[in-house]
């Protein structure tokens, strides 16, 4: 999925917010129900569109500093480690587990549509500069309201993980913001990381509830 054409059919594709047969194949050979499916998909959509929101409130010149980095907690907060190391654990196909820790969560950029120079960096970091950097100052992150979850597939006991691809808008203007002077789509994918819990409740019925995180984000291709 790393050319544009493909890109734009799959944003397309995730606008109608379907499930693909092959999608759920998956998950119910892992025990999980289309039902739990569904729900959990939409779960992680909003996930997606509150962080890429928040970029957006991040580089806003009308939100005050102490305001942006209040925001800058909370998105670290929809992160897996909260932007600190943070401990996977992965099954393998001899059904043995096996744990590691994992570096801080990443976030990779393209420079512009020239210059394809990729970079990473830590979200912690990241999020900071949008705060404090004055190439931000004059800038608009938006959403191109395009999120689809996929490769959904069981890692542990009672552990998940899939991908989610969103598309972001880029715009820069000018110094008094009365023109734009530049702007991009970028194609991003970001791993998520899902933990299902079940719980026996008092009553006796079984209670199945889910976490999700956010993790790694890469840049896909940019136009």
């Amino acid at each position: 999925m790393k050319t544009r054409n493909i890109l734009i059919l799959a944003a397309a594709m995730l606008l109608c917010g379907t499930i693909t047969a092959q999608n759920v194949n998956v998950v119910n050979d892992a025990g999980v129900s289309k039902a739990e499916l569904e729900e959990v998909t939409l779960r992680i959509k909003d996930k997606v569109g509150d962080f890429v929101s928040a970029l957006g409130d991040l580089v806003d010149p009308d939100i005050s500093t102490g305001t942006k980095r209040s925001i800058r907690t909370t998105s670290l907060n929809l992160f897996i480690g909260k932007g600190d190391r943070y401990h996977v654990t992965q099954t393998n196909r001899y059904g043995q587990d096996s744990s590691y820790w994992h570096e801080p969560v990443q976030m990779e950029t393209i420079q512009s549509k020239r210059n394809q120079k990729r970079s990473k960096s830590y979200m912690r970091d990241y999020l900071t500069g949008l705060i404090e950097k004055v190439t931000f100052r004059h800038v608009k992150i938006e959403s191109a309201d395009a999120i689809r979850v996929d490769s959904f597939q069981k890692t542990g006991d009672g552990k998940y993980q899939a991908v989610a691809y969103f598309l972001q808008h880029y715009m820069r203007y000018n110094s008094t913001d009365s023109y734009q002077v530049y702007s991009d789509y970028t194609a991003k994918k970001v791993v998520i990381y899902m933990d299902r819990i079940e719980e026996v409740m008092p009553n006796g019925q079984l209670s199945v509830r889910w976490i999700i995180r956010l993790g790694d984000i890469s840049a896909e291709e940019i136009w």
